[in-house]
């Protein structure tokens, strides 16, 4: 009896080292998963930093602006750039038919993603109410929707160290064959992204850079095109009707139905008095994110 108590002991004993031998490849195991899945998390908030960047640059090149996180001109359009393109998706957004309401706290947070230095919301330029506007009843800002055009950034991460990300940037038009321009952007932690529950974004942009200017076209190939961006182009078409308060569809001479943004009251109330068939002849700017009436006559 005290032979098989002796056996049975010496089994269990050699059991339990064999478990204990088998930790320390386990805790490996376990400690390479979580590195990975750090890694893979940081790729992801690195990609969705796409979206604030594009909105940024689009902003810079279609109104020869700089990125000035101070300047409240280029703090609300850029805003009126991100917003009705990308924080559709945040889950305090309202999203109507030509605009997106975002109250405070959510305008705050795509603040904080645009711009590093971001401490607070800054004055809300009059100028600008025909794109954003304040419900202060709701605490609601709303945003104006639009086109934002067949465009698309492409970000590359170039440089990284503890204090910051350097990534490249650049816009494409219809076709990754035309470059619209390359900016580098650098990115820092988001400071404000521990107190926000499921935040957008871990990232922050703390400054954008052009390092590549637009080529310009060369005299043979100006003759080719019918226009360049921001030239002001005249046209007589037929008037198709509204299909929001921000665009109009216009029948052109070659026969093309085209869509058309508006954005200045003038050309809104001399649009509304058309009815289908009229004929009226506009005056617009092309861009990246589409057409822009800029006089109707």
């Amino acid at each position: 009896m005290k032979k098989l108590i002796a056996m049975l002991l010496s089994v269990v004993l050699l059991l339990g080292m064999t478990g204990c031998n088998k930790q320390p490849s386990e805790d490996v195991s376990a400690s390479t998963t979580t590195q990975q899945d750090i890694e893979k998390q940081k790729e992801l908030a690195l990609q969705k930093m796409q979206q604030p960047i594009d909105a940024l640059v689009r902003c810079m090149i279609e109104n020869d602006m700089k990125y000035a996180a101070k300047d409240p001109e280029f703090f609300w359009t850029a805003l009126a750039y991100y917003v009705p393109e990308y924080a559709q998706e945040h889950p305090l957004a309202t999203v109507e038919d030509d605009v997106v309401r975002l109250n405070t706290k959510a305008v705050q947070e795509s603040a904080i993603a645009l711009f590093a230095e971001y401490d607070d919301l800054l004055e809300l330029p009059k100028d600008m109410e025909n794109r954003v506007r304040f419900d202060d009843g709701k605490d609601e800002y709303i945003f104006a929707r639009g086109d934002a055009g067949n465009s698309e950034t492409e970000i590359t991460v170039e440089e990284e160290t503890e204090d910051h990300i350097v990534v490249t940037a650049v816009l494409y038009a219809d076709t990754k064959q035309d470059v619209l321009g390359t900016w580098k952007v650098t990115l820092i932690e988001n400071t404000y992204a521990d107190n926000i529950t499921d935040p957008m974004y871990l990232y922050s942009v703390s400054s954008v850079e052009p390092v590549k200017a637009q080529t310009q076209p060369s005299q043979d190939d100006t003759a080719k095109q019918p226009s360049v961006q921001g030239e002001e182009i005249k046209e007589t078409a037929v008037f198709g009707g509204l299909s929001d308060s921000h665009t109009v569809e216009l029948t052109m001479s070659d026969g093309s139905v085209q869509a058309f943004q508006f954005e200045d009251a003038v050309v809104a109330d001399a649009l509304s008095k058309y009815e289908l068939d009229d004929t009226l002849t506009i005056t617009y700017t092309k861009s990246p994110s589409g057409m822009l009436i800029t006089k109707v006559e």
